[in-house]
């Protein structure tokens, strides 16, 4: 994934692909390697796995073009 990141961006940057791969792509790598995530698109154990800045997620992923946090987790029956 690590080696994909750049490549994935340009065709988000470009329009190619839509924000919310890069928002996975992101949230997984540092979720692998012990970090906290950034927009809150993983679940771990049916857990949400910590996020950096909690406070401002929704901010983040309002300027990606992702519904608030609260909604993305009512997906998987979690708040």
């Amino acid at each position: 994934m690590a080696y994909y990141y750049r490549y994935i961006e340009g065709l988000v940057q470009s329009g190619d692909l839509h924000p919310e791969r890069l928002v996975l792509v992101t949230d997984r790598l540092l979720v692998f390697n012990d970090y906290k995530q950034v927009y809150g698109s993983q679940i771990v154990n049916g857990e949400l796995h910590p996020i950096e800045n909690p406070d401002s997620v929704d901010y983040r992923r309002l300027e990606i073009g992702l519904e608030p946090l609260s909604e993305y987790l009512e997906r998987f029956d979690l708040e």
